[in-house]
């Protein structure tokens, strides 16, 4: 399993650090068949809003996920009400680089228990239901 950037493996993705390697990213993406893709950054600050086992954390920097198909097949987690966290095959995306200045959940209370969600089951197709985040 591969964090931070996609592998040939089971991989856990978030948005490039700088802007200009998005379209490779999303060309990378798109090239393994996963059904999700970066879009347009979001600079406006949001909380997460969509589920017991992640709660409730602030994100000032995130990017659109946006998908081909229809409907929100592999939505795990929204902020503002839009896909945040989401699931194609064994590649998981992330919105939000997970850095202090883009999201406070990594200093938060509730970051060790998403991480393990995120690593031994979210990546692996499982589900998280019924967990919530500390804090």
């Amino acid at each position: 399993m591969t964090l931070g950037r996609l592998s040939r493996g089971s991989s856990i993705v978030q948005p490039p650090q700088d802007p200009a390697a998005l379209g490779a990213l999303n060309r990378a993406l798109a090239a393994r068949g996963v059904l999700w893709h970066y879009g347009a950054p979001l600079i406006e600050p949001a909380a997460t809003d969509s589920g017991r086992w992640l709660g409730v954390c602030g994100c000032c920097g995130r990017y659109q996920l946006q998908t081909g198909q229809s409907g929100r097949t592999g939505v795990l987690a929204t902020v503002g009400g839009a896909p945040w966290l989401v699931r194609s095959g064994d590649v998981v995306l992330v919105g939000s680089r997970l850095d202090p200045a883009w999201t406070d959940l990594p200093v938060s209370a509730g970051f060790m228990p998403f991480m393990d969600a995120l690593v031994n089951r979210l990546a692996r197709g499982e589900g998280v239901a019924g967990r919530r985040r500390a804090g």
